[in-house]
């Protein structure tokens, strides 16, 4: 269930709960004949956002201001789908008028072009459940007492090692699965998921590899196999000890 509101700015950044399903972009359930999509940003001491994208001709589409807080919501309505097509939001501040992209979105256009992708969450038939029950039974005592071992490695270096022989997330499972199991490593510590050229990214994959979807394939595959996964959080609010990535990763 999606937090709400007021559960959302109830606590600090630090402690939000998933707060990537209240903010971004999320398509609404409608059964008119409109395509309807909510978008959400934080942004601090800016006196008017607005949404500009492909949509919309890059003209403004002003957000209102929800209360007691620096978030800003939109709600859109097209009278055709707008999945797949860019945008940013426009600051308007007292230094004038910035652009920014959606912290979190999840696709991006690939570097060195700037732009958020309208992405809107789509179903994906996990079959890890397996792996899932076993890493949630997991005590932190049994932690301690079992072995770990992280290979630590991104995707450009597999490639040019030979141990896969494509880039693509989905491509790359049954490959880097074997090469894991075979080295006798727990875990794989993928490096450069959450980048996209010179900037950091929190709630997209790295766009020259594969869709959200296809990181979900290959994140399948691994855990299938009984192989944890971890990723680079370039965010630094939301660290937490390593023992705890490990431990629920």
């Amino acid at each position: 269930m999606c937090p709400s509101f007021t559960e959302i700015f109830s606590k600090t950044v630090s402690e939000r709960e998933r707060p990537y399903e209240f903010f971004g972009v999320h398509r609404l359930n409608s059964r008119d004949e409109f395509s309807r999509y909510v978008f959400r940003v934080e942004v601090k001491n800016a006196s008017e956002v607005a949404l500009v994208g492909d949509f919309n001709s890059w003209t403004n589409h002003f957000m209102n201001r929800l209360p007691d807080s620096d978030a800003w919501e939109l709600v859109y309505e097209s009278d055709i789908p707008i999945d797949g097509m860019r945008y940013k939001y426009r600051i308007f501040g007292s230094d004038g008028i910035t652009h920014i992209i959606d912290p979190y979105a999840c696709e991006f256009d690939a570097y060195p072009n700037h732009f958020s992708i309208v992405c809107c969450e789509k179903h994906f038939e996990w079959q890890d459940e397996k792996y899932i029950k076993k890493r949630v039974s997991f005590s932190k005592k049994d932690f301690f007492c079992r072995p770990i071992n992280i290979y630590s490695t991104d995707i450009e270096f597999l490639h040019s090692e030979n141990i896969i022989s494509t880039v693509n997330y989905r491509d790359i499972g049954v490959s880097l699965s074997g090469y894991i199991i075979k080295n006798g490593y727990t875990h794989v510590h993928l490096t450069d998921i959450l980048k996209n050229g010179e900037y950091d990214i929190s709630f997209a994959p790295n766009p020259i590899y594969g869709t959200a979807q296809d990181l979900k394939s290959l994140i399948d595959q691994l855990h299938t196999d009984d192989i944890g996964v971890l990723l680079t959080l370039s965010d630094g609010t939301s660290c937490f000890a390593a023992d705890f990535w490990i431990r629920n990763f």
